[in-house]
């Protein structure tokens, strides 16, 4: 996927003269004055800066956060004090980091000549580590003529004393000057781990800047993106004595793509006596049944889908697999209209119709917080922790992502939004990958893999169209399923995922005048299916095949999960039927 592509960008070392090519209209953007070191043309707001060794050698700034609240270094002079409407900008730098997790923005800004309002703004953002790792490129066309630009690099949410380093920061009219390809993948190999699971590995390719990510093929078609430090993966879920084809390209973030590596092959040996247990196309049932407690319960929740579009998209080939595979209820309510409100529906068994509004009500983060559990609210292209909406990435939705509205989350209350809500790459997959997902997680995938669709972003973000979404969604839960089904938790029946819809609703169908109903009551349901149902899967390795018609509501799953827990039961959940989750 384009996003996890991009936010996954490639360190890279001794290379980024190249990024600095003339015409950088940043003063001392490389932070060696006239040789010696120098902080000249930089200031910090929330922070000291100071000097600290550079990408590759040399130097490169430090700020430092002198509280836990936003801290920023800047350029002290607008590097363009006149645009000229229509010109494209493009910005870009390394950063590193010895805080782990902080999430650093690089910002581009037009404002008014003399004013400070924004007139647009373009960002990029990624989870910084020690390594010196490339921001992708920030891309940005002038609306004005007569304004000027002002460039910061962000971290709106440090704790006291983390810091982060900058250098190489370059600001470019026109396209940028990565022209060419990285080189092509050599050396791939495929090795059968078991039945139902192979390993692709390579070597690293170059580039004249940097090597963003690698896209792994099977069979000519793509089955996963990594980023550029990244020269393995894993591909689970095959079948066993099957012959597998693999070739591996290499991409920039200038958008230039290799040509593919030569193949690799692997067969994989037959299955043993049990047959492998689960696997991504048979991940439920393989296991003795149980109503022991869950270990850990994955909620993933989609938006505005109808139940009888669902059953007949073509589209949905995977969701329909998960359905006849696994536990299908047939009489699911979502619990009312818009949006909004069915997200703290679950996870605090009330809601409320105000948008964008901030609650008190208790919810099971925080629950899991005083029993000392634990959680975390994964957001795909979020571009930093508990973060609002931003208008440089429309197609992250705070109204998705429930931990951010409850103020017993948040700075007046124990501040673990901060910490836990977090965005989904690489944070989710890596939690994944190392069987290390928290006991309660929440998964929001942006509105171009949610079903739901941004026209302009999602097209930009994919390559698809609005089209697509039933599509774009339904691989997405593949991917996911085909990550945590190769988790040993999974195959020992300790990992519950819930895959629901948030409402019935796909544009037409509904208006403001059914904000507010309550689904939940079995009454109104009957007498208003078409607005009410949604679609809601429960998949485990332990969860045998078959569907249930009885009625559960939303509420259901939030009674589920916290009984699962020990937890105390919220609000709507007290007045419903369990989810039936064993």
């Amino acid at each position: 996927m384009a996003v996890l592509a991009l936010l996954c960008a490639a360190p890279v070392a001794l290379t980024s003269a190249a990024a600095l090519a003339a015409g950088n209209l940043l003063t001392n953007g490389t932070f060696e004055g006239t040789g010696s070191g120098s902080l000249s043309g930089w200031g910090g707001s929330g922070g000291t800066l100071s000097l600290v060794a550079g990408n590759g050698g040399g130097h490169a700034a430090r700020l430092t956060a002198s509280a836990a609240a936003k801290d920023y270094a800047y350029t002290s002079k607008k590097p363009v004090t006149s645009t000229t409407a229509g010109t494209a900008y493009t910005l870009a730098g390394f950063v590193s980091s010895a805080s782990a997790g902080q999430s650093v923005c690089l910002i581009l800004k037009e404002t008014p000549a003399g004013g400070t309002s924004t007139v647009g703004s373009a960002q990029s953002c990624r989870v910084a580590t020690s390594a010196w790792t490339a921001f992708a490129p920030v891309a940005y066309t002038v609306a004005h003529s007569g304004d000027q630009l002002t460039v910061n690099v962000q971290d709106a949410t440090p704790a006291q004393g983390a810091s982060f380093d900058i250098d190489d920061l370059s600001l470019t009219a026109g396209q940028t000057s990565d022209q060419g390809p990285p080189s092509v993948p050599t050396g791939v190999t495929a090795t059968a781990n078991s039945s139902t699971s192979a390993t692709v590995t390579w070597d690293a390719s170059t580039d004249d800047v940097g090597v963003t990510g690698y896209d792994i093929m099977r069979g000519g078609s793509k089955v996963m993106t990594v980023g550029g430090t990244v020269t393995s993966w894993t591909d689970n879920g095959l079948s066993p004595q099957t012959t597998y084809n693999y070739t591996v390209d290499a991409f920039d973030a200038a958008g230039n793509v290799s040509a593919a590596s030569a193949s690799a092959s692997v067969t994989t040996p037959a299955g043993g006596g049990g047959g492998g247990g689960a696997t991504v196309n048979n991940p439920c049932g393989v296991v003795s049944q149980s109503s022991a407690p869950y270990a850990h319960i994955v909620v993933i929740m989609d938006e505005n889908l109808t139940y009888p579009a669902w059953q007949s998209s073509p589209d949905a080939a995977y969701t329909h697999l998960l359905g006849n595979d696994c536990r299908l209820e047939t009489n699911a309510a979502g619990e009312t209209h818009p949006s909004f409100p069915n997200y703290l529906a679950v996870t605090g068994g009330g809601f409320t119709t105000c948008l964008g509004c901030s609650t008190s009500a208790d919810n099971i983060f925080h629950q899991l917080n005083v029993a000392g559990g634990s959680w975390r609210d994964y957001n795909q292209s979020m571009p930093g922790n508990c973060h609002s909406n931003t208008s440089s990435v429309p197609q992250y939705r705070s109204g998705h992502n429930p931990a951010f509205w409850y103020t017993n989350l948040g700075a007046k209350g124990d501040n673990t939004c901060a910490k836990y809500d977090v965005p989904a790459d690489p944070n989710m997959w890596n939690d994944i990958a190392n069987d290390n997902l928290p006991e309660f997680a929440w998964v929001a995938p942006d509105d171009c893999y949610d079903v739901h669709w941004q026209t302009g972003p999602c097209e930009k973000e994919t390559g698809a169209t609005k089209a697509d979404r039933i599509k774009l969604g339904d691989q997405y839960i593949k991917q996911l399923m085909q990550a945590i089904v190769a988790t040993p938790s999974y195959q020992a029946g300790r990992t519950l995922l819930i895959v629901t819809w948030d409402e019935s609703n796909e544009g037409s169908v509904l208006n403001k005048g059914n904000w507010g109903i309550d689904c939940s009551n079995q009454t109104f349901y009957n007498a208003n299916k078409a607005t009410c149902q949604v679609v809601t899967i429960l998949v485990s390795a332990r969860i045998p095949a078959g569907p249930t018609n009885a009625f559960y509501s939303h509420y259901s799953l939030t009674r589920a999960i916290e009984q699962n827990f020990g937890l105390p039961l919220l609000g709507g959940a007290n007045n419903v039927a369990t989810a039936p989750i064993y």
